[in-house]
């Protein structure tokens, strides 16, 4: 993880030393990757689906 992947979810804010978050990506049965940033309390602070749209996705 770096310093412009928090800024790009929290937006340019103080939100800390980079050592106190973990990104923790998973992947399920059918492929899509779900992502989660915890904090040093273990909290979850933000989720996200990481990958392209399903092709049955209607737009």
């Amino acid at each position: 993880m770096s310093r412009e992947e928090l800024t790009r979810l929290f937006g340019d804010v103080n939100v800390g030393d980079l050592k106190h978050y973990k990104k923790n990506t998973v992947i399920d049965p059918n492929g899509q990757a779900s992502v989660s940033y915890i904090d040093a309390q273990g909290r979850t602070i933000a989720t996200a689906l990481k990958g392209n749209s399903p092709d049955a996705l209607n737009p």
